[in-house]
Order: structure tokens, then C-alpha cells, then sequence
């Protein structure tokens, strides 16, 4: 089972990012997808991060344009946009017990932090 918590911390513009779903529900094994989205032109990038148990920040990737740029080594996929109106979207694969912990989605004016929590339900 995975669960979503969304918070945002305001910056120097007012921008307006979605990030869905609200809620993951997902089982070992699978993949899970995050997507996020804004409303402001100057803006054409959205990095991913992730907090790790030890509470520090691993970095997963971003998307410039509609590039993607996932880091090496980390099980996730980048898709789409990251211009006005786009769609970005995270894919976590083969989701285990490593892939619980926070997915931060910065634009470097705001910042919305996801929750991944998988449970192991045998």
C-alpha cells in the first residue's frame, strides 16, 4: 500500500502546481507515477528529489523543456513537459521497500513534497 501527503512551501512568485494523484496505492514490484504541472511561463524546468530515511535528499532528476534528465542509477522515468501547462511525470519503478520516503517536486520558487509509503501486505 503507498499513501500521498501533498504541502507547499510559498516563494518569491505565487505559482500554482498541481501534483496527482493525492493518493498511491501500489505493491511491491509495481511502478508508481507522480505527475506535476504549473501555471507559470518563466518556468521551464521541475526537479525531482526524494528524502531519504536519513532524512537527507537524494536527487532523481529533472525535466528541462521536454527533456528529461533522470539521474543515473535511481529506478524512475521522466516524462513529459515541464513548460506552462505541461504535464511532468515521475514513474518509480519496480517499487520495493527502498521507495518509501518523500518525492519533492521543486521549481525553484516552490516546492510540493509527496509521500510514498509502501507497506508489505503478505
Amino acid at each position: 500500500m503507498c499513501w500521498a501527503l501533498t504541502s507547499k512551501a510559498e516563494g518569491f512568485f505565487r505559482v500554482k502546481v498541481q501534483q496527482t494523484p493525492a493518493d498511491i496505492y501500489s505493491k511491491p514490484g509495481k511502478s508508481a507515477k507522480i505527475n506535476c504541472s504549473h501555471d507559470e511561463s518563466r518556468f521551464d524546468q521541475i526537479h525531482w528529489y526524494k528524502q531519504l530515511r536519513n532524512r537527507q535528499l537524494q536527487y532523481l532528476g529533472y525535466m528541462n523543456f521536454q527533456q528529461p534528465k533522470p539521474e543515473d542509477g535511481v529506478n524512475v522515468n521522466i516524462d513529459g513537459g515541464a513548460s506552462k501547462g505541461e504535464n511532468c511525470t515521475l514513474t518509480v519503478t519496480e517499487l520495493d521497500v527502498n521507495s518509501s520516503g518523500l518525492t519533492i517536486n521543486y521549481n525553484s520558487w516552490d516546492m510540493y513534497i509527496i509521500v510514498i509509503q509502501l507497506l508489505n501486505l503478505e
